[in-house]
């Protein structure tokens, strides 16, 4: 049974159910960034208040001290520490809810626990309350101790990519905390996990978009937009795009302010966008590598932009995120990033405007009949969206969530001659959008009503779009 340390007999509701279940090994490995620094001797006296580096101190030097307000350094043992045995089973619970991200936040009355799963948080299922605060605030310094983190500085914002095992299986992760009134509130992003190496196939592009794509990926040299604001899973695209292009025979050069997730075969930079190794050194740097290929996830400035088109020109195939609401608003952006029009129009393959939303769970999902005043809320006419359409209701296979998975709202600007004239013309962003939709692009309010039609997601995932 997992306890508070100094509670005999106290068990949080929900911790029951860990304990009874085959216990999970976690194994720190070294960390991916630095190596652990050892804590300066001169500071173990500052250091001494927080309870897994008095263990330390004690076991070091002076494991006799008769201080019963100690923890012992058995209870930082992974295997019997009640810390170890809640962190263990919120790694095990994240990794069968498909989570992205788990978040500890600590409160007056205890710590929350949280779980991100297809882009929503959701109130950690196996615990009914709050942890208690003295086992959060062990919780909280053991998953500093696990990641290699100063244990003493509890003022400033500290972020470590570490390395850890459960049931057999390694895993990445980067553990960022931030200093509240109410302590130290930790997010550990999970990284590598399977649904975090999305292909093609699961965007569900229509057939026509994907086979124009694909015919893309296949030709040599120029520059792919994938356009989507913040928090609309483009890194997600970005990566499925390049599993498709990701073949024998090519160089790959990946360029992220963050490596969530490596690419086999590929060579990956992080930049510093505001230090001494920018998008733009990078970008311009990785033309020297004889790239075939060069993904970069942010086209930010006109510096990176340009250097983006440049490598473009030479020959390379250039897969860029872009923060923009549409495809046309992309095009017309890179416009006023002072790109000449021709090289550009001459350059630009394809801009990708995405919007990902979760898919509906097919073991649970139910019919039901939108009234009048949802649909004249957001501008639907009932013939064209149809009597009945499916909402999430959850269930044992979905982590009661309803949904499983995401799915793409894709609307994929062809560049044909018409769109190349509007660009060269530097015209603006309506007459960029008439243009490709005389060239066949479907809006991205159409493909989302598709979807809903289709019974892959709910109005509710897609009311931003509609409303947009």
């Amino acid at each position: 049974m997992v306890r508070a340390i100094g509670q005999e007999g106290h068990n949080p509701a929900g911790l029951d159910s860990f304990t009874q279940s085959r216990a999970v090994k976690i194994e720190n490995l070294p960390p991916i960034e630095a190596a652990k620094e050892e804590p300066d001797p001169s500071n173990r006296a500052q250091a001494a208040s927080t309870p897994a580096y008095e263990a330390e101190v004690l076991s070091e030097e002076d494991e006799s001290a008769p201080d019963a307000q100690t923890v012992q350094p058995a209870d930082f043992e992974p295997a019997r520490s009640p810390a170890a045995q809640v962190a263990e089973a919120i790694f095990r619970d994240a990794l069968a809810s498909r989570a992205s991200d788990i978040h500890l936040t600590p409160q007056d009355n205890g710590l929350s626990l949280r779980l991100r799963i297809d882009g929503v948080l959701h109130e950690k299922t196996n615990f009914k309350q709050k942890l208690p605060t003295q086992l959060g605030s062990e919780l909280i310094g053991y998953l500093k101790f696990l990641a290699g983190i100063d244990l003493a500085q509890t003022a400033r914002p500290q972020v470590r990519q570490f390395q850890l095992r459960v049931d057999d299986q390694a895993i990445r992760a980067r553990l960022a905390i931030f200093p509240t009134i109410h302590g130290e509130r930790i997010v550990i992003h999970l990284l590598d996990r399977p649904d975090a190496r999305p292909t093609l196939a699961q965007l569900d592009l229509v057939a026509e978009d994907q086979a124009d794509l694909r015919a893309l990926l296949g030709r040599a040299g120029g520059l792919i937009v994938v356009a989507a604001p913040v928090r609309s899973q483009r890194s997600y695209t970005l990566r499925a795009v390049l599993a498709e292009m990701n073949t024998a025979g090519k160089n790959i050069v990946v360029i992220e302010k963050s490596v969530a997730c490596e690419v086999e075969g590929a060579s990956h930079a992080q930049v510093d966008p505001h230090g001494m190794f920018t998008y733009a050194d990078a970008m311009a740097a990785a033309t020297d590598q004889d790239a075939d290929i060069v993904m970069i996830d942010d086209l930010r400035d006109p510096a990176t932009a340009g250097a983006a088109l440049e490598a473009a020109l030479d020959g390379a195939t250039v897969l860029a995120g872009m923060r923009a609401v549409s495809a046309p608003i992309a095009a017309a952006t890179l416009l006023e990033m002072n790109l000449e029009p021709w090289p550009l129009a001459s350059a630009l393959s394809a801009v990708v405007a995405v919007r990902c939303v979760r898919r509906l769970c097919p073991h649970c999902r139910k019919t039901f009949r939108p009234d009048g005043e949802t649909l004249t809320r957001l501008y639907l006419q009932r013939e064209k969206l149809g009597e009945a359409v499916c909402q999430p209701v959850g269930c044992e296979n979905c982590a009661r969530t309803g949904y499983v998975g995401i799915v793409g709202v894709v609307a994929m600007m062809r560049i044909d001659p018409k769109v190349v004239a509007t660009i060269r013309g530097c015209a603006r962003v309506s007459l960029i959008r008439e243009a490709a939709t005389q060239a066949g692009m479907k809006p991205l309010r159409q493909a989302a009503i598709d979807l809903v039609h289709a019974g892959e997601t709910a109005l509710a995932e897609v009311e931003p779009i509609l409303l947009w």
